[in-house]
């Protein structure tokens, strides 16, 4: 079988792709999501802000703190986890569940890449790492940014691809992380705010694979799968190729 490793250092990741780190045995995105179906430049990058199971971006940055976006979805999308249709992620990365909060396995770090605040976690045995930024959310009455991205009590806000269960807001709340210099929660938060989204990929067992390294991180990717023609059960789905899913923790 042709191995595929040495193509790996002479394909660039762009706006559609990423390599994924692995860590707890998740390989996740080392970008936010930026517009629908891209990556956002670089990892410190905010990318945008989406309603929960909705595909419409919103800025980080514009209408500025505390100003109301006139006519502001409110609705609630009634289903129990993030739809593939309006997953805003690049192509074949459904939405799904995950977790970074096993503190056994994963260190969690509040620090700063590029002069951006953000929490940086760590795979404890493989030393792999990501950064997610803290650029805030917006409000899920009004849509106006709230804990910003460089403000003193700039926090980061993450969707979770799943819904919450039935005992919590009828089951109309989805959970999330939220982090800053002074909490680490992973708690539930009404569908229409707007948080940020990071996504994860499931790996395949490959007959080969390889390792390499990413300049930002130096740490090791783990095994980068091209594989087609192959399906794995991701939740209640069936997805094809190298599976890959979303916003999850």
């Amino acid at each position: 079988m042709l191995s595929l490793c040495p193509l790996l250092s002479a394909i660039a990741q762009d706006n559609t792709t990423d390599f994924g780190v692995e860590i707890n045995g998740v390989f996740w995105a080392t970008r936010n999501v930026d517009m629908p179906g891209t990556f956002a430049a670089f990892p410190e990058r905010p990318g945008m802000f989406y309603q929960w199971n909705k595909n419409i971006p919103w800025s980080t940055t514009d209408p500025l703190p505390d100003v109301a976006i006139p006519d502001w979805d409110t609705s609630v999308p009634e289903v129990a986890l993030w739809e593939p249709e309006t997953d805003p992620s690049p192509e074949g990365w459904p939405a799904e569940r995950s977790s970074l909060s096993d503190e056994s396995k994963v260190n969690r770090t509040w620090t700063t890449l590029n002069g951006v605040d953000g929490y940086r976690f760590t795979d404890r045995q493989n030393g792999n790492s990501i950064f997610l930024p803290a650029v805030g959310m917006r409000d899920e009455n009004d849509g106006s940014l709230q804990d910003e991205q460089g403000s003193s009590f700039a926090s980061g806000n993450y969707w979770s691809g799943q819904g919450t269960p039935t005992t919590i807001n009828n089951g109309l709340n989805s959970f999330f992380w939220t982090f800053s210099a002074t909490r680490d929660l992973r708690c539930s938060n009404r569908r229409p705010a707007a948080l940020s989204v990071r996504s994860v990929k499931i790996q395949p067992i490959l007959p080969s694979g390889c390792n390499t390294a990413m300049p930002e991180w130096g740490g090791s990717l783990g095994t980068v799968s091209f594989a087609t023609n192959q399906e794995w059960i991701v939740g209640n789905k069936i997805w094809s190729d190298a599976v890959q899913t979303s916003i999850v923790f």
